[in-house]
Order: structure tokens, then sequence, then C-alpha cells
């Protein structure tokens, strides 16, 4: 043990075989296990099928403190219930990552995603009582719960995107009641926004701040931002 994880098993045979003088022993399979996350364990099982005049614990002291590259090794005897436990170990590692590898945290296929509903939908949100300073776009980001800020954002991510990304065929429309004002956050053209409740704050007060004329009128204006 002690090799680095990426070493395999050709460099380790040619590093015993250039320190073992010839016809010395003999070596019929080197085993890598792996641990219980079916990663490299940094250990090799070298099964030694002839050993000349020495004994097996002789060839195993003769390997302990061989460098294989960077590192050196520290050999011992182990016996054959040994390792055939970590053989035993070796393949359930690997058969519980087969179970889990498909899942999209560790990479499956994009085609493989379910896909969103493609048919148009227009989720429109009644905003209540929100305050002049906000509608006016006076957002503090650091204070996002200030005129209930950050109940808006969550409505827009919560109908905008998905798990692997943005629902494209989705407008939301943020509909200030009371100041005759409403925000159209379009997932079709949607550019640089994210899910996080601070993004969509940022763009939502660039959309306010950029609305022309004033804010009573006789029906709600609709405003389109760069990041909406």
């Amino acid at each position: 043990r002690g090799m680095l994880w990426e070493t395999t098993a050709d460099e380790i045979l040619a590093a015993v075989r250039s320190t073992l003088k010839a016809g010395e022993s003999v070596f019929d399979d080197v085993f890598l296990p792996l641990d219980e996350n079916a990663r490299a364990s940094g250990k090799a099982l070298l099964r030694v099928v002839a050993a000349g005049q020495r004994g097996v614990a002789d060839v195993a002291s003769s390997l302990h403190g061989l460098y294989v590259g960077t590192r050196y090794l520290e050999a011992s005897v182990v016996s054959e219930d040994v390792a055939e436990l970590l053989r035993i170990q070796t393949s359930e590692a690997l058969l519980r990552t087969a179970v889990i590898a498909p899942q999209a945290f560790l990479g499956r296929s994009h085609s493989e995603r379910p896909l969103p509903p493609a048919d148009r939908r227009d989720i429109i949100v009644l905003i209540h009582g929100a305050p002049k300073d906000v509608v006016m776009g006076d957002i503090d980001l650091n204070d996002l719960p200030k005129g209930r800020v950050d109940l808006m954002t969550r409505c827009v991510a919560g109908s905008l995107f998905y798990s692997h990304g943005m629902r494209k065929h989705v407008r939301t429309w943020l509909v200030f009641t009371d100041w005759c004002r409403a925000i159209c956050c379009d997932g079709s053209i949607a550019k640089g926004l994210g899910p996080s409740e601070r993004t969509i704050a940022a763009a939502m007060r660039r959309t306010l701040l950029a609305a022309p004329g004033p804010l009573a009128g006789p029906g709600p204006r609709t405003t389109d931002a760069d990041g909406l």
C-alpha cells in the first residue's frame, strides 16, 4: 500500500520486477482493490506463485520501502481470506456505483432528462400593497425582505426555473395592482438570469428603474428588462 491513486498494475509489476533478481519470484496476478466508494485505495495485491529459494515473507520484506514513482510501498503478507474479502468489497462497491451512476447529479446525459411542458404558460402574480419605493426600483439587495421583494423573486424562480434549466415557454407577470405597473419575466428571451433571489431582485431593480412615465395610470404598464 502507499501508491498514488492513478498507479496502474503495469507500473507496479515493472517496479517490482526491476527490484527482484531474475528467477527469484514469479507474480501471476495484480489486483487493485477499491474502497467502499469504488475509488482507488492506493493498495495492490500481488499473488506470488513461485518464490525461488526465498520465502514469501522475504519477498515482501524486499519490496517494503520500494519506490513506485515518488511514493514508497509498505509491503506485507496477507492471507487468501483477506485477499478474497478485498475482492468481494470491491465488487460490492462497483455494484453500488453502477446503481447510482445514472442519476442526474453524477452526470446523466441531457437527452435522458425529462423535458418541461412545451405549451405556452402565463403565470400572473398579483402584488398588493407594494411600497412605492420598491415599485420605483429602490430595492436593497442586502435586505430583500423589505417590501417582500424576497417573495416576488421566489415566485419568479419557482415558475421559470426547473432542475436543469429554464422553462422557455413560461412568462411570469408581477403585477403591482396599487401602482398600475407590471414586470414580464419571459423565459424565452431571458439572458444572464439565475434562480437565486439576489440575481432576480437585481434584474427587477434594473427593470423598474428603467420604466418610463409616472406610476399612476388607467391600466398596468408593462416593461421588459435586459435580464428578464
